[in-house]
């Protein structure tokens, strides 16, 4: 027999079939054969996967506003120490010596987004791509994905955090899909620079 495919894949569309399964359960089910008890269980199930799921999205929404709050905090502290040690080594009395101390010595490697390119890796971990990569100086990326039979890319994310997890779902369960990924890096919320190469990977 040819499996439903009832449930829906995503999970946020999964949430709200729940919901809607959860609220009218109740009636059909003792119709169907259910007792009270057997129905309290599922119920209480459904409650609790929709309760984790609440859960994750809150997080997620957290790590998201921290990571812009890090970013915003760690671009104002590196204007200000650039700036005060700009200062400091155009003074009559700084030395070498000073700057050792301060760790300010040596040429500070200057950032030229429009010729900059990322590099990514790709693995697996619990059969979902996680795609990584260092940001250089930089916000982070925008990132761009292709899969199974899709024969152009389409944007997936931007990513200020790395490493990105890419958790959808297959489009079709059961059969392994081929996922390439690439991306731009972002200054701001702006891409800049030049496109990665590709990275490809199998989920099985």
């Amino acid at each position: 027999m040819a499996k439903q495919n009832y449930l829906p894949t995503r999970k946020d569309e999964l949430d709200t079939w729940e919901e809607v399964f959860h609220t009218n359960v109740e009636a059909d089910a003792l119709t169907l054969g259910f007792d009270a008890a057997e129905i309290t269980a599922l119920k209480n199930v459904i409650s609790e996967h929709r309760t984790t799921f609440s859960e994750m999205e809150s997080k997620k929404a957290e790590k998201k506003a921290a990571v812009e709050a890090n970013d915003i905090k760690e671009k104002a502290t590196r204007d200000a120490i650039r700036a005060a040690v700009k200062r400091m080594k155009a003074h009559p009395n700084y030395t070498t010596e000073i700057g050792d101390g301060l760790g300010i010595e040596g040429p500070e490697s200057v950032l030229d987004p429009p010729n900059m390119k990322p590099s990514l890796t790709v693995s697996l971990e619990a059969n979902q791509p996680i795609i990584d990569f260092k940001k250089e100086g930089l916000s982070g990326i925008s990132l761009y994905r292709k899969r199974g039979e899709e024969t152009a890319f389409t944007f997936l994310a931007k990513d200020t955090y790395p490493p990105y997890l890419d958790s959808e779902p297959k489009i079709s369960e059961g059969q392994p899909e081929a996922r390439e990924y690439k991306a731009f890096f972002l200054d701001g919320d702006d891409e800049v620079g030049l496109e990665s190469d590709v990275v490809k990977i199998l989920v099985p």
